[in-house]
């Protein structure tokens, strides 16, 4: 996507309404998102289906930022703290993870700027949000387990992005931004900081990696 069709989705968003349902319960696995799948329908997807739709990526991974393809509901580092602690949220999310694993494990998509990198990059920010424990003492096994998944899940995109240092340059975007967004500490500290602070934060992420943001997909 070049800066000029970046610049004319982002005009037509701003201008589009919010796409309504309620991604708590969404995320427990009990309401359906906007096109009416629940979060096991997007699981049982098609590698052909999860390739070609562009629009579920941000319902099953949602973080704080917004999307440029669809005008998905956002999540609060609070919210995803404190939804992150339900067993139906982590069992989900999980599971989730572990799909996309499978989605990415024939490294179909290990080409030059491919799309499927800002996915990767949306992922590993939602589940470092949802995974963060508040107090590890009283976590639970399911709580742990989750982390654990989420740290296996950076592990991996490290792993394949040091098997292809042509096209995963440690300078660049997109490895970067995923090393950025799997710092534990950037969550920790986002998640206790105060809304402007946040705002800061923010603008730091666009002064370091520039107008293409690898996690507005």
């Amino acid at each position: 996507m070049d800066k000029k069709e970046y610049l004319i989705r982002k005009t037509i968003l701003f201008f589009t309404p919010e796409e309504k349902y309620d991604l708590h319960n969404f995320l427990r696995g009990e309401a359906p998102d906007f096109k009416g799948r629940k979060y096991s329908d997007i699981l049982n997807m098609t590698n052909e289906e999860l390739e070609e739709y562009h629009d579920y990526i941000q319902c099953i991974f949602p973080t704080d930022l917004s999307s440029i393809y669809v005008k998905n509901k956002t999540v609060s580092f609070q919210e995803a703290i404190l939804w992150g602690q339900e067993e139906r949220v982590q069992y989900n999310l999980y599971n989730g993870m572990k799909r996309m694993l499978d989605f990415f494990e024939d490294e179909h998509w290990v080409t030059p700027e491919n799309h499927n990198f800002k996915r990767i990059s949306r992922i590993i920010r939602s589940l470092n949000m949802f995974s963060y424990i508040p107090d590890k003492e009283a976590a639970d096994k399911q709580a742990i387990a989750f982390r654990e998944g989420t740290l296996e899940f950076c592990k991996y995109i490290q792993k394949i992005a040091e098997k292809y240092p042509d096209i995963f340059k440690k300078d660049e975007i997109p490895y970067r931004y995923w090393l950025f967004n799997a710092n534990y500490d950037f969550i920790k500290d986002l998640s206790e900081k105060k809304q402007e602070q946040k705002v800061q934060a923010k603008a730091i992420i666009y002064n370091q990696f520039g107008t293409r943001d690898m996690n507005v997909i």
